[in-house]
């Protein structure tokens, strides 16, 4: 993720606030951590795909997170 940051393939992502500074300190100089303010408490995570992703694959990652009855 952060080689794809380094090479702005992307301008930021969202993450909890420990993995945050374990990323900036492991790359120093390149990032920063910006808090929002406006943030529900939580740890809900989400996961993301390019649209070029098939949508047997996102129906394979959706019935794979089901299974996990959460």
């Amino acid at each position: 993720m952060m080689k794809m940051l380094k090479a702005n393939r992307f301008n930021y992502f969202i993450v909890a606030e420990e993995e945050a500074e374990e990323l900036v300190l492991a790359n120093k100089g390149f990032f920063a951590i910006h808090k929002l303010s406006d943030l529900p408490p939580g740890s809900k995570r989400y996961f993301m795909c390019s649209k070029k992703v098939d949508n047997s694959i996102i129906d394979k990652i959706n019935q794979a997170i089901k299974s996990l009855s959460f």
